[in-house]
């Protein structure tokens, strides 16, 4: 397996165990802002949000500046169903530049620093990680000790 098959093969990994977190749990734990901070919904438009910012700038575009402060999720991706539909979207945008690349070693100028396309491909990887790990939380809060994937 190549560094290209292989981190679109992690990225689809990322990604279903993400959607099947999501789906173990209701509209109200997705949208109750736990402790104060965001929302399942919330940061789950975040994930969906960079996936997006990162294709742009993996086919050399610029999607413009952040957003300032916590990313908050517009009310019409505040169901289970549009905010599945959206992460999906995402995670096909974002395979689809890195699908684009020709070397995955190859390295870019990001604002973060510099970059191979593959380790940019596993960023992505950690970053839906990262937000499933809060989802898992939230199942824990509600006494779901179930691995859903």
């Amino acid at each position: 397996m190549d560094l290209k098959e292989l981190a679109l093969t992690n990225l689809d990994k990322a990604h279903d165990r993400y959607r099947k977190d999501i789906e173990s749990l209701t509209h109200e734990q997705l949208n109750t802002c736990h402790g104060g901070a965001r929302s399942a919904y919330d940061f789950t438009y975040e994930v969906a949000n960079v996936n997006n910012r990162v294709a742009m700038r993996v086919r050399g575009q610029d999607p413009g500046a952040p957003t300032d402060g916590w990313t908050v999720a517009p009310e019409d991706f505040k169901s289970k169903e549009a905010c599945l539909a959206g992460l999906a979207e995402s995670v096909e945008t974002v395979k689809a530049a890195f699908a684009e690349c020709a070397d995955f070693s190859e390295i870019r100028d990001f604002p973060t620093g510099k970059m191979s396309m593959f380790e940019l491909a596993n960023f992505m990887c950690i970053h839906m990680t990262y937000h499933d790990g809060q989802l898992n939380f939230i199942q824990a809060m509600a006494d779901d000790q179930v691995v859903h994937w």
